[in-house]
C-alpha cells in the first residue's frame, strides 16, 4: 500500500493485526508501527515509469503498485489502490 499520511495504513493495520504490512512512502516522511516503510525514490511531482494495469494515480498509487512489482514475496498480496488517475 502507498502511504501518505499513514492514517489508511494504521486502520489496515488494526483490521488484519498478524499481517506484514508493508507501506510504501511516496511523499513526507512516514513511520506506521509495525511496518515495513519503502521509500519510492522519484519525487512526488514526478509520474511513475509503470502504470498499473487498473485506473491508479501515477504520482501517487502507481508508484506503490511498482514497488510491490518490484519487492513482493510468495504469497498471496493485498494492494490497497485509493485514488483513481488525477484528473
Amino acid at each position: 500500500m502507498r502511504g501518505g499520511s499513514g492514517t489508511l495504513a494504521r486502520g489496515l493495520a488494526k483490521a488484519w493485526p498478524m499481517a506484514r504490512l508493508n507501506v510504501v512512502q511516496v511523499g513526507k516522511d512516514l513511520t506506521v508501527a509495525g511496518a515495513t516503510i519503502h521509500k519510492h525514490n522519484l519525487p512526488f511531482s514526478a509520474v511513475a515509469r509503470t502504470l498499473p494495469p487498473f485506473p491508479a494515480d501515477p504520482h501517487y498509487d502507481a508508484k506503490a503498485f511498482e514497488v510491490c512489482l518490484a519487492r513482493h514475496g510468495p504469497g498471496k498480496v493485498l494492494f490497497w489502490n485509493v485514488a483513481g488517475p488525477a484528473d
